[in-house]
């Protein structure tokens, strides 16, 4: 009984195209370094897209392997592909870390990815401001105060307190609106 195969090509050696014989051939052709786009598409992979490391590697100077790899555009997505991978090594690591209960790696995940549940630091900015610009805050502040507290021993100490913080200011006295008694000014 004869078998009939499912694939009736299979085994059979075909001549490679010209165009694909063309394209192996410019891949492995290397340049006065002895780089070809092919060695350094291997190395680049090893490396994990680490160019001063590939060309250690290669025993290239740093700068002749950069010019090479921006020579050729195929090998900007090697590098990329290369360090997607090792991405994709650290956040698997960052994971396991996580499941075994490291509040650093929490934290920084936190932090990183945490922000559409409401996970965010407060960031703290630090600006210069003229006296001028803090006095008129300041003014501004305790004004807005006065409108919205009825306490005036809370507005006294609400004073005391601002000029604390700002001993500089001038000086502002809202009249209190509810017995026509003057409150002190933050300063």
């Amino acid at each position: 009984m004869e078998r009939k195969r499912l694939n009736p090509g299979a085994g059979k050696r075909r001549p490679l195209k010209k165009k694909v014989l063309n394209a192996n051939a410019e891949a492995n052709k290397r340049d006065r370094n002895g780089l070809s786009i092919t060695l350094v598409t291997r190395v680049l992979l090893k490396t994990h897209g680490v160019i001063a490391e590939a060309a250690r590697v290669l025993k290239v100077n740093y700068s002749c392997l950069y010019n090479f790899v921006e020579r050729h555009p195929e090998l900007h997505e090697v590098r990329k592909q290369a360090r997607t991978k090792i991405v994709d090594i650290a956040e698997t690591e960052l994971y396991r870390q996580i499941r075994n209960g490291n509040m650093s790696a929490i934290m920084f995940t936190l932090r990183c990815h945490g922000e559409p549940r409401g996970w965010v630091e407060k960031r703290v900015q630090h600006h210069q401001f003229s006296s001028d610009q803090v006095d008129n805050v300041v003014e501004k502040i305790f004004s807005a105060a006065v409108d919205v507290i009825d306490d005036p021993d809370k507005l006294e100490e609400l004073a005391k307190r601002l000029r604390e913080l700002y001993p500089n200011v001038g000086t502002y006295t809202p009249p209190d609106r509810r017995n026509g008694k003057a409150i002190s000014s933050p300063t």
